[in-house]
Formats: C-alpha cells, sequence, structure tokens
C-alpha cells in the first residue's frame, strides 16, 4: 500500500503544551483536547454562584411592628415560611441565604432577596420604633378630665386625660410602641377635642350662657 497523501507530501504534526510564541500560557490544555475528541464527554464544568430569586410581600402594620411568619412562593414554585422580625421597616429586604436556585459545578447556591411592603394603620404612625396618634376626646372629657380607652398594638389600654387638656397636649404610653428588644418605643397620643357631628341643644345652651374673659388668639397679636 502506498503513501494515500503522496511521496514527498508527508508531514508531522507537533502539540505544544507550554507557551505560545509571544509568552502566553496556550488557551488549551491536553484535557480540553481529549474532551473535544470524545464529544466533549468528560469536560469540566465551572463552578458558578446560582440565581436569587426576587420576591416581593406586603404585610400589615401590626406584623412589621410586632413580628410574625408570611408563607411567600418563590418564582420555581417553592412555598416557604419567612419569619417577619419585630421592627421591620417599610421598604427592608429580607434575605433568605442558600434558598435560591441551585449553584453549577459545586458553587454555592443563590438567595431569596424578599422585598417588604407595609401596610398603613388606619390611625397610628410610626416614628422610629415610637407610634403616633390621635386620640379624640370630647369637650367634657378636656375641661373636667376623664379616663378614656385608648387602642395600642397590644391591647386597649386606659389612659387619664388631665383636666383642661387642650387640643395638641400629648400624652407619653411608655412602652407601648414598637416592641424590638432592647429598643422598645413609646406611643405619643396627641389629644384632639372634637365637638359632635350634629347639633346637640344642651351643648348649644351651655355655649350661649357661657360666661368668659379668655381670648384663645391672644398670642396672635
Amino acid at each position: 500500500t502506498g503513501n494515500p497523501f503522496g511521496q514527498g507530501n508527508t508531514r508531522d504534526f507537533h502539540f505544544t503544551w507550554g507557551e505560545g510564541e509571544d509568552g502566553a500560557a496556550a488557551g488549551f490544555s491536553a484535557e480540553d483536547i481529549f474532551a473535544d475528541l470524545l464529544g466533549g464527554r468528560g469536560r469540566r464544568t465551572r463552578a458558578g454562584r446560582g440565581e436569587d430569586f426576587p420576591a416581593n410581600v406586603t404585610v400589615s402594620f401590626e406584623e412589621a411592628a410586632r413580628g410574625g411568619t408570611r408563607r411567600i412562593v418563590l418564582p420555581n414554585g417553592e412555598q416557604i415560611d419567612v419569619k417577619i422580625p419585630a421592627g421591620l421597616k417599610d421598604g427592608q429586604q429580607i434575605r433568605l441565604k442558600g434558598r435560591g436556585g441551585a449553584g453549577r459545578g459545586g458553587g454555592a447556591a443563590g438567595d431569596v432577596l424578599i422585598q417588604v411592603a407595609v401596610a398603613p394603620h388606619p390611625w397610628l404612625n410610626r416614628d422610629g420604633n415610637d407610634l403616633r396618634m390621635d386620640l379624640p376626646v370630647t369637650l367634657k372629657e378636656a375641661v373636667l378630665g376623664a379616663k378614656v380607652p385608648v387602642p395600642t398594638l397590644t391591647g386597649t389600654v386606659s389612659v387619664t386625660v388631665p383636666p383642661g387638656s387642650n387640643t395638641g397636649t400629648v400624652l407619653r404610653l411608655k412602652g407601648k410602641g414598637v416592641a424590638v428588644p432592647g429598643k422598645s418605643g413609646d406611643l405619643y397620643v396627641r389629644l384632639a377635642v372634637v365637638l359632635p357631628d350634629q347639633p346637640d341643644a344642651e351643648l348649644e345652651r351651655f355655649a350661649a350662657g357661657w360666661k368668659t374673659a379668655y381670648d384663645p388668639r391672644a398670642k396672635l397679636r
């Protein structure tokens, strides 16, 4: 049998495993070449971190202040229970490390990133760990003083309105704010004197016969 390539046409092929002519390391290895010859079988997979899963959840004002648990559905369909820490603020993010997509080639799993929105409360406003609210009182309660109920996050409590209280008088309820360990806030109650929505004949008679010389606008002069 003759040389199929013809006489004098034989060529030698040399593989170089070291550096190229410019001194840079070769861009392939023996393992790469053999993997190519095997159709890609045996090729090493580069390790990579898994995908982060984003999620959004809206919690009530009470849950954010006192803490709780919420079940959420991840983009891959998995349902997980998420602990809402006490004192969580609107717009904060909860990170669940390693609960995202699986890593590649032995890489670390991704995380779950939960963006939290806190729903507003009908009468409470948050100021750091303190809470603030307006408390409507009657004219009689403001003039003579009284004990009135005040709703808080931990239940209704009785508060003493001092005699002669004006709209704007602020009462402090210690420890009735956001209950964060070591940083519990207070509840500040601002009194607001409210007259009846409907005409009150007795109140009108009282006001008509009330003899007083005080001037509520004296400070404006």
